[in-house]
């Protein structure tokens, strides 16, 4: 009897952390939308095109832009989740095979017309999107990365979260 509460008691706390990590996610999310106004780690360049920029990834690879991506794959659950709710759905042409999971996404009633879903580890599928920007976490394969980087592709892998402010940083990378 004692082994079945505890493992009710621990069940619940696990319960509980999720619901509180996604409450301070969304929290700051929220103050991050309304009061954001510096982002340091996007670097204007000097172009006759006024939007070109540069950003650097978590492996240090800096990607250039002259315009605002519009065909993004992101092969990550998080950047699916923070990709959602920044940037036009338009603009996402491809989420993570695990978007539509409901035990795991946050995104599952948001993404009905993003209608394509990929894995990491099929850039075949990834190749015939066309994006022009795609989004990796840290935590894929590196060859998954170099093999789309040498099709001439923009990747941009982003560290994975481990903790709230950390979050924030992801957030931050990706908008």
């Amino acid at each position: 009897m004692v082994y079945c509460k505890k493992n009710r008691a621990e069940n619940y706390i696990r319960y509980l952390s999720a619901h509180i990590s996604i409450s301070l996610f969304l929290f700051f999310f929220s103050l991050l939308s309304c009061g954001c106004t510096s982002l340091s780690f996007i670097k204007k360049t000097t172009s006759p095109v006024p939007s070109s920029y540069t950003v650097t990834d978590a492996t240090g690879t800096q990607l250039h832009f002259y315009t605002p991506p519009q065909r993004i794959v992101s092969l990550g659950l998080t950047s699916d989740e923070i990709l959602v709710e920044l940037v036009s759905h338009n603009r996402i042409i491809a989420l993570t095979d695990k978007a539509d999971d409901p035990g795991i996404s946050n995104i599952v009633g948001k993404i009905s017309r993003i209608k394509h879903r990929v894995n990491a580890n099929s850039p075949e599928a990834i190749l015939k999107l066309h994006p022009d920007l795609i989004i990796i976490p840290d935590f894929q394969r590196i060859e998954i990365v170099h093999t789309l980087r040498d099709f001439g592709l923009n990747v941009f892998v982003y560290k994975t979260p481990a903790n709230i402010n950390q979050t924030a940083d992801a957030i931050r990378s990706l908008a």
